[in-house]
């Protein structure tokens, strides 16, 4: 799971890897996976020196690699 923050008040990552798990899936198969993504995952530390999190618009991107991926926005408000 890759998140990006798509609008900030501080400089992020492109893209964060957010979490993972490694699955084995036989060709033609399918599997159920939860990776739980936390909410201070999408926090940033602040220009008040604390951490934050920011509404505003996040990407997620779920796949085999960060150029293989599903991707759909979370909205924070």
């Amino acid at each position: 799971v890759y998140i990006t923050d798509l609008v900030s008040s501080v400089v992020t990552p492109n893209q964060e890897l957010a979490g993972f798990e490694k699955v084995e899936i036989p060709a033609g198969g399918s599997r159920v996976v939860t990776i739980p993504v936390l909410s201070a995952q999408l926090a940033v530390w602040s220009v008040q020196n604390e951490w934050v999190v920011e509404p505003g618009v996040f990407s997620v991107k779920v796949g085999t690699s960060d150029v293989v991926f599903a991707q759909a926005d979370l909205t924070v408000t």
